[in-house]
């Protein structure tokens, strides 16, 4: 009694939290549903996957037994998610429902890992989902395949045009699949689909074609849908449901965001959902992780795919948007640091080097003008000072050698005009000497 006292004096908000994240199942807990004619690999993979289900579910029950509180506030949390994993809890939950109807509208998500009974009664039940998540299954026996031809009459016994086509439509053998496809068109709310597929589910099974080929009519009809998610390699051919898929989503008038796993060969279907223009990015994945997951796997911008997709910009910049932003757009590459960083220091250094040269042309120009006209001044109070006044070829040849010495500091003598200085000088002197 003190613990649940406790509880009265947190906010109801927050309690209410708290048991959301306790309550919630989350969407990874959901297996797959293995058919009758696929095998498990081993009896013990099959058992360990059967008790960590049942000890998740207690594990979500046991806040709702604690007290009435516990159970007022996380009941809601609880009915919020349904997970289906079986004919078993489908029919359950589908009990429960017809005996409260008041729970109904808390049902905003519903998770299906295959297509059992009672799953169509409860999909038209809860028309405020929001989130459909659907594992595509072959069910037990495969569907038979009905071949019908269209045949024309005519007057004449001359054909008057090509054969008529063999036309192959694929009927369901079970009748839970077409109920479940009619019970979509109960849905208009709904925002989130994702369409899983396991390892032993193949497109071009005649189940999963006709499931894809519903859910391609009904997202005609979802204006509200902002987000698909793929979770496996699309591939399509101009008959396939997933090309009639995809065409369904490029018209999507809120269509924000398109998730798949990266197809291995060049095929149309990002292609033709890229042509959506209000879709602003598509991401992909390795096949490592969900694909809508975050950080769930970026792939690398080559291969087969990528290069026939660069061809299209449109769609390059849908996949740079979802799956670069974070790994490519701010990151640069190799050549171009190394190139940055090579004329940044051969800029750096060519202007260090013009600035010290600038400085030295400018210091070395002052100074042969200082010392010139101090050499000058000089040879002038020596030469008034003589008793005599030498004869003019002196005082020409002092002054020229004077001259000559300040532009050799400027320009930089060579060595015969070094030697011709030497001996002018040496002449000079020899002639202003006394007889």
């Amino acid at each position: 009694m003190s613990t649940l006292s406790a509880f009265t004096f947190i906010p109801e908000e927050l309690v209410d939290r708290i048991l959301q994240l306790a309550v919630t199942c989350p969407d990874h807990a959901v297996p797959f549903h293995r058919p009758t004619w696929h095998p498990a690999p081993s009896t013990t993979t099959a058992a360990t996957t059967t008790t960590t289900t049942s000890a998740t579910t207690r594990s979500r029950l046991s806040p709702l037994l604690v007290s009435r509180s516990f159970h007022r506030i996380a009941l809601p949390h609880f009915y919020n998610a349904a997970h289906v994993t079986s004919s078993r809890q489908a029919l359950s939950l589908l009990h429960v429902l017809h005996a409260h109807p008041e729970y109904v509208p808390w049902i905003s998500r519903l998770h299906l890992s295959a297509i059992f009974d009672g799953v169509p009664q409860l999909v038209s039940i809860c028309s405020q989902l929001r989130v459909l998540d659907l594992s595509l299954d072959a069910a037990a026996t495969p569907p038979a395949v009905v071949a019908t031809t269209t045949t024309t009459t005519t007057t004449s016994s001359v054909p008057t045009g090509p054969p008529a086509p063999l036309t192959v439509q694929t009927a369901p053998a079970d009748p839970t699949t077409i109920a479940f496809c009619s019970s979509l068109s109960s849905l208009t709310h709904i925002t989130h689909l994702v369409i899983r597929k396991g390892p032993a589910t193949y497109l071009t099974q005649p189940r999963v074609r006709y499931v894809l080929t519903a859910l391609a009519e009904s997202v005609m009809r979802w204006e509200d849908l902002v987000d698909v998610d793929m979770p496996f390699k699309v591939s399509s051919d101009e008959s396939s449901p997933v090309t009639l898929l995809a065409h369904a989503l490029s018209s999507s008038p809120r269509l924000r965001s398109f998730s798949t796993h990266l197809p291995t060969v060049w095929n149309e279907v990002l292609l033709t959902v890229s042509s959506n223009p209000a879709l602003e990015r598509i991401v992909l994945g390795d096949g490592t992780a969900s694909a809508s997951a975050p950080g769930g796997g970026g792939v690398v911008f080559s291969g087969l795919y990528m290069i026939e997709a660069k061809k299209h910009p449109r769609l390059v910049e849908l996949i740079k948007a979802g799956t670069y932003s974070a790994s490519m757009s701010n990151v640069p590459t190799l050549a171009s640091t190394s190139s940055s960083s090579s004329s940044s220091s051969s800029s750096s250094s060519s202007s260090s080097t013009c600035s010290s040269s600038s400085a030295a042309a400018s210091s070395s120009s002052s100074s042969s003008s200082s010392s010139s006209s101090s050499s000058s001044t000089n040879k002038r109070a020596s030469m008034s000072s003589l008793p005599t006044m030498p004869e003019e070829g002196c005082c020409s040849s002092s002054a020229s050698a004077a001259s000559s010495s300040s532009v050799r500091r400027n320009t930089g003598p060579s060595g015969s005009e070094m030697m011709m200085t030497m001996m002018t000088t040496k002449s000079a002197r020899r002639k202003s000497l006394p007889a």
